[in-house]
């Protein structure tokens, strides 16, 4: 190998390390944001995609790339002698910063997938492009090592120095080999985020059979599962909260099958019932999302609910869905798919959800943490509409009295006109309107009440998995293992903290 080569590795090396973490940061984002365009705009708007690219040292980078830019123009030897050494510490700077976070298993990448692993390499392959190119048409590998090694010892500024014959600018081979690996490692690092979207785009074809493979398999199996219990979980918050809290409820009876963190779109739950399903299974929680019209019913043509729990409304979604009424219209998707016989469990102190109630011909189970709203709710319109259910008198849950105690939270349930008294292994009063939700559908699948409340001291939900978050918009809601992990994101552009009380749950 020769030294004008070595040189070029040298120097390339740092920066591949850098471009290759943003690769792996981009490809990351597109895989949480299911590779669709247009939740993948929501988060560039929001700054998601800055969380692994300083300002700092993107400014620096483009200055740089401007004083280059110039020196093309001006030639200035000074210009050249000051900002080459300047982007080779720069980068490598940076790389050792990914190195020692590569060490303290700090850095964040995709899930091995094959999709993943093209974008990754077909990325990778276009920012050596360049490298490849210098290699092949300037650096002579023939040429003896000795005869570079001692041109380059005793080089000096002339030579180096860009020269004008006829008009035209000549490059000496170092200059134009530094010059050209300096911009190209600017414009790649820039560029990365667009680099892995092209990669993206290009594997939609993979992805769309693969899609089509995994429904169809999941689909499959479900047909072995006629008697399956369905619980579907939507809302503009509280699907983790509540989905946690009626699998740890009906876990203690029945074999339950839950989606896991946020696998919560159809493919999503298609992987779920693929993996997770099995024989003796009796019942299936599945947490549903929305991001634009027709995702849930989508996913409830793959698996339709026995029940359907509407945790509640609101504006959090309205940047990716437009409007609050096109967030309630997909919403409302999962009463929708309902069968004749299924039970829509809604939260009565959301607005939405009453509107839900009131637009709904399935018997519906309303919940409430404000008693003047439960009693609002027993008015004679409601009951005309549940008289034709022979348990019309269980279609309100109401929780009065909510206090914090030393072993979790206390409060007063009201159903049947009976009152019971509830203590409830939860820190955060606000989480009573999911444990609601998770009550009443209890309740539905066949559990006494009796039974449930003994067995809401004794839930344990884990502690590293879920944290109460609050947001600026003054929404509070758990927030999930994937959300907690990279959670920089959250905190910096929904003001997302931990609670108050510091607690857990």
């Amino acid at each position: 190998m020769n030294t004008l080569l070595a040189l070029t590795i040298i120097f390339y090396l740092p920066a591949f390390i850098v471009v290759l973490r943003d690769i792996l940061w981009s490809t990351y984002i597109w895989q949480i944001k299911e590779y669709k365009f247009f939740r993948l705009w929501d988060a560039t708007i929001h700054g998601e995609l800055q969380q692994k690219r300083s300002r700092i040292f993107l400014f620096a980078s483009f200055g740089l790339f401007l004083a280059l830019a110039l020196f093309i123009f001006q030639t200035n030897l000074t210009i050249l002698l000051v900002t080459i050494p300047l982007v080779f510490l720069l980068y490598t700077y940076e790389a050792v910063t990914i190195i020692s976070h590569i060490k303290g298993k700090k850095i964040i990448k995709p899930r091995k997938s094959i999709r993943n692993f093209l974008i990754v390499l077909g990325s990778v392959i276009i920012i050596t492009l360049p490298l490849i190119y210098l290699r092949q048409n300037f650096i002579n590998l023939n040429v003896p090592a000795s005869n570079i090694e001692s041109s380059l010892a005793n080089l000096n500024l002339d030579e180096i120095a860009v020269s004008e014959t006829s008009g035209l600018k000549i490059f000496p081979l170092t200059t134009f080999s530094l010059l050209f690996l300096s911009i190209t490692i600017i414009i790649s690092q820039l560029l990365a985020p667009s680099i892995v979207s092209l990669m993206v785009t290009l594997t939609v074809p993979l992805s769309f059979l693969n899609r089509l493979r995994i429904i169809s398999k999941a689909k499959m199996k479900l047909k072995k599962h006629s008697k399956l219990e369905v619980i579907a979980i939507t809302g503009s918050y509280g699907k983790t909260t509540t989905k946690e809290i009626l699998y740890q409820i009906l876990s203690r009876k029945y074999k339950v099958a839950k989606t896991p963190k946020n696998y919560n779109t159809d493919i999503g739950i298609s992987k779920t019932i693929i993996s997770d399903l099995k024989q003796n299974t009796k019942i299936f929680i599945a947490e549903m999302g929305a991001y634009r019209m027709g995702e849930i019913k989508a996913a409830t043509k793959i698996l339709r609910p026995d029940i359907a729990i509407v945790t509640g409304v609101n504006e959090q979604h309205v940047s990716l869905f437009g409007s609050i009424e096109k967030t309630f219209k997909a919403k409302y998707e999962l009463i929708d798919s309902l069968g004749k016989e299924g039970v829509a469990i809604l939260n009565g102190d959301n607005e939405y959800a009453i509107r839900m109630a009131e637009k709904s011909t399935h018997k519906e189970i309303l919940y409430f943490t404000n008693l003047s709203k439960g009693e609002v709710a027993t008015n004679v319109s409601i009951k005309e509409k549940k008289s034709d259910f022979p348990d019309a008198s269980r279609t309100t849950l109401v929780a009065k009295n909510i206090k914090s105690a030393k072993d979790g939270i206390t409060f007063q349930l009201l159903q049947n006109n009976n009152v019971y008294k509830v203590t409830v292994n939860l820190y955060e009063p606000h989480n009573i309107s999911n444990l609601l939700a998770a009550i009443a559908a209890s309740l539905e699948v066949g559990m006494e009440l009796e039974e449930i409340i003994k067995i809401l001291p004794k839930m344990n939900l884990k502690e590293e998995e879920y944290e109460v978050r609050s947001t600026k918009a003054g929404y509070q809601d758990w927030v999930g293992p994937v959300k907690l992990k990279k959670g920089g994101y959250l905190q910096k552009n929904l003001g997302m903290k931990k609670a108050e009380t510091g607690q857990q749950a």
